[in-house]
């Protein structure tokens, strides 16, 4: 019975994959974070918002701060004699001075599987690339620092990562209702594009822990 349990969370790609992921702080910070010259932090944030919105349309509830937002997704899965579900939540922050912006991303999944009379919680720091490199590489389509928004199904191919990337889930799974959709508008007002690179951007912002505790 408790390879059901396995199957369930298999879903959701957490757990049993261990590819693609940061394996030092190093590699978090690289993919974790993003510096934007010339760009201010209410675009940001606004982009943010509108990437987490489009990947499921009415699911997304988002709870406002001073330097962003946290974001949750509830989702449920059935497999046939198993079943999973609970919570994405993505805490994003964002800094800002005369240079430009910068951000910070951590995103939570949660909950539980269910099968028969066996369950079992889980808990996921979800560390994978793809995850960070889809969520801000469609925050720079809506800047208008990028061509191309990078749909699902291209996703891996365009972001340098294996065809079953987990970390893709975070924003393409079965469960998110926006993954095939056309994208968001691109927000108005062109950015200065960093035309002084040589002065001091804003550090990214640090997440704590503490924050993804209810």
């Amino acid at each position: 019975m408790r390879n059901l349990l396995v199957i369930a969370l298999a879903f959701l790609a957490i757990g049993c994959s261990r590819g693609e992921r940061a394996v030092n702080h190093a590699d978090w910070l690289k993919e974790s974070t993003r510096i934007w010259p010339g760009e201010s932090k209410a675009r940001v944030i606004a982009a943010a918002e509108a990437v987490v919105k489009h990947s499921d349309p009415g699911d997304i509830s988002v709870e406002y701060n001073r330097s962003g937002f946290v974001a949750r997704r509830k989702f449920f899965i059935y497999a046939v004699l198993a079943t999973a579900e609970g919570e994405d939540r993505w805490t994003f922050s964002a800094n800002e001075n005369s240079e430009g912006a910068s951000a910070a991303l951590r995103v939570i999944q949660r909950g539980s599987t269910r099968s028969g009379n066996f369950s079992e919680r889980f808990r996921e720091n979800q560390t994978f690339l793809g995850g960070f490199r889809l969520f801000y590489a469609r925050i720079d389509y809506l800047l208008g620092r990028r061509p191309d928004w990078v749909a699902c199904k291209d996703a891996a191919a365009k972001l340098a990562l294996p065809q079953d990337a987990p970390g893709l889930n975070t924003l393409c799974s079965l469960t998110h209702q926006g993954a095939d959709q056309p994208p968001p508008l691109r927000l108005v007002n062109a950015t200065k594009a960093g035309k002084n690179l040589a002065k001091a951007l804003p550090e990214p912002p640090q997440i704590s822990a503490t924050e993804d505790i209810d």
